[in-house]
């Protein structure tokens, strides 16, 4: 059975949580990450003076439409938004991502494998290693 990984993170750097959350379905994912944007948002504006973002908007309507449509090929991507209650012009926002989460079936290494990219147990992004690589290394 596929899952889906939900996470969110600065463009640019990893993922804010350590090990994301897993979901059964593109909408679970989206429903998760809308409910993360309104409390970040709620929390920044606490007049109740402003209306939600469009970033807000946006994951309200894919976690709707992924839960509508299970086959959607919108059911994975990204959706970026500035941080909530940033005011600083360099702002580099957001971004709340959907994708497959893959579990390696091999031994743990300790690379985890994060929208498509292998970070090592340092959080760096690991270069894998060649199945040539992994013999010489055994025969040593």
């Amino acid at each position: 059975m596929t899952k889906y990984v939900a996470t969110i993170n600065v463009p640019g750097y990893l993922p804010m949580d350590d090990e994301p959350l897993v979901f059964d379905t593109p909408g679970e994912a989206w429903a998760y990450l809308r409910d993360e944007r309104e409390r970040a948002e709620d929390f920044a504006c606490q007049d109740d003076t402003e209306e939600y973002s469009n970033a807000f908007h946006e994951l309200e309507e894919r976690a709707k439409r992924a839960t509508q449509e299970p086959n959607w090929a919108g059911g994975l991507g990204t959706i970026y938004g500035s941080t909530p209650g940033s005011n600083i012009p360099h702002d580099l926002g957001l971004a709340y991502s959907v994708d497959v989460y893959e579990e390696e079936e091999e031994e743990d290494d300790g690379n985890v494998l994060i929208a498509g990219v292998l970070y090592g147990p340092d959080g760096y992004e690991a270069e894998p290693i060649e199945e040539d690589e992994e013999e010489e290394e055994e025969e040593s």
